[in-house]
């Protein structure tokens, strides 16, 4: 009888990876059949962004892998603290978003430009003390970090930098080494989160709901904005001249006004410049795509005057990377950082006003129902700090990283570095 069992043990597994080249091959003559009905080009790739191993897999055994946390699932690992508006689908998802718009309005706009701009003042402050800054990243992010906590939870905290966070780690408190839930609990009587994502029609959230909603504003708005702001400063660096663009700019909006006087509805939608610095850094280095599913219906896609018909249970990966850089949209120079791009003249008054090439050409928060919530807090945050780093005689440049290179060879460097850095802006 021991034979019987060495055979099933050397039999098993070429039987599995039998059925699985069958039935692997059996999914991409179906997939092939059905993109033939769309009548679009037909690419094979050996591998897939979103899903490497699973991607010819059968929708049965796809539902289930998309269930798991890591590279063969997907943002269901979000759900760390309950479904949140970045994971919801079908009607979920319609009740996250209509309720979580209430934590995105102008009340809550106005405290994140008053906020940015005390923490970019306190952190400009610590870079001018030093010769050079090799911490930018950090600050920056705990700079964001900073803003989030003051505009959802209502909690103020002067700048930090990494220096000092370091020089006083050693006396951490037990609160501090509270996990995430349990801080989310200390602060949940006096959470403005709460307020804004309950209703009082009865289709409020639940409390997991409500923790997970705060877990990822505070994951991808945090992670999203640090990143540009840090890609952002690396260019400027790199480009000093958009320093002085964005100080002209500055300086005619605000004057010689104490920054204390600066009026986010006054002084935010003039700043066009600081503005077009985030965007034309999101439109090269932009955001990882958010799946599409077409669910059970068929969809129709525009594209130049043809209607396209997308088959239902279709996964549709958008490719940020092609539409930012295309040339019909964007120019001969569409490789180049160049935020002027996005300015243009008025020829009623000669104000300067926002151009966007084509509706669609630019998605780096997403386009159409789902598109991010958190657009204008972005907007609104990075705006005020590079408002007030560039609004006087400061400036950014690339220091030399050793003895006897030059500003052009560190120049040169930095951008190297931008165009190798491998690290996405993520969940924009």
């Amino acid at each position: 009888m021991a034979w019987i069992y060495v055979l099933l043990l050397v039999a098993a597994p070429l039987l599995l990876t039998s059925a699985l080249v069958l039935q692997t091959a059996w999914c991409l003559l179906r997939n092939y059949a059905s993109t033939r009905t769309i009548g679009v080009p037909i690419r094979f790739i050996p591998i897939s962004p979103p899903n490497p191993f699973w991607v010819l897999a059968d929708r049965t055994v796809l539902s289930l892998v998309r269930r798991l946390p890591g590279p063969l699932g997907n943002n269901k690992i979000l759900n760390v603290f309950g479904l949140n508006i970045s994971t919801a689908e079908g009607q979920a998802w319609k009740t996250q978003r209509k309720i979580a718009q209430h934590c995105f309005n102008e009340q809550n706009n106005a405290v994140v430009w008053d906020e940015a701009l005390t923490l970019a003042r306190d952190m400009l402050k610590y870079w001018t003390s030093k010769p050079s800054v090799d911490t930018a990243a950090i600050d920056l992010g705990t700079m964001s970090l900073h803003v989030l906590s003051r505009a959802g939870f209502g909690k103020s905290f002067k700048f930090e930098s990494q220096e000092d966070r370091m020089a006083h780690g050693s006396s951490g408190t037990k609160a501090e080494a509270a996990n995430y839930k349990e801080s989310l609990l200390t602060v949940v009587e006096n959470c403005i989160l709460i307020v804004c994502l309950d209703v009082k029609d009865g289709g409020g959230l639940t409390e997991a709901e409500i923790y997970g909603n705060m877990f990822v504003f505070n994951f991808a708005g945090h992670d999203t904005t640090a990143h540009t702001f840090t890609f952002a400063i690396y260019f400027l660096a790199a480009i000093s001249d958009v320093q002085e663009w964005l100080s002209e700019e500055i300086n005619h909006v605000c004057g010689h006004r104490a920054v204390e006087e600066w009026n986010y509805r006054a002084d935010f939608p003039r700043l066009k410049r600081c503005l077009s610095v985030k965007l034309e850094t999101i439109r090269l280095y932009s955001p990882v795509p958010v799946l599409k599913w077409t669910a059970d219906k068929s969809q129709p896609l525009l594209i130049g005057g043809k209607t396209l018909v997308i088959p239902p249970h279709s996964m549709i990966v958008p490719s940020y990377g092609s539409v930012h850089t295309d040339p019909r949209f964007w120019g001969p120079d569409s490789l180049s950082w160049n935020p002027s791009r996005f300015i243009t003249k008025s020829s009623a008054n000669a104000e300067e006003e926002f151009c966007i090439p084509v509706r669609g050409s630019f998605v780096g928060f997403s386009d159409g129902p789902q598109d991010c919530p958190g657009r204008k807090f972005a907007q609104v945050e990075l705006v005020a700090t590079m408002a007030v780093l560039f609004g006087g005689d400061w400036r950014v440049e690339s220091a030399p990283k050793y003895a006897g290179e030059g500003p052009e060879a560190a120049r040169r460097r930095v951008l190297d570095l931008i165009e190798s850095d491998s690290g996405p802006v993520l969940l924009l």
